[in-house]
């Protein structure tokens, strides 16, 4: 799965990336709602 190891490199470089359990889940195209965003752990994930 392509997308799976796009995900999987940076988290195994020891970047955060938020997609997925406990991040964004992606919708289908123009069905999403931009209020919803996880826009707080975003923030949380920034380095202090």
């Amino acid at each position: 799965m392509r997308v799976r190891r796009h995900v999987d490199f940076p988290r195994e470089a020891g970047v955060t990336v938020l997609l997925g359990e406990g991040g964004f889940a992606p919708h289908k195209p123009k069905q999403g709602n931009f209020g919803t965003y996880l826009w707080q752990a975003v923030l949380d994930a920034l380095p202090a």
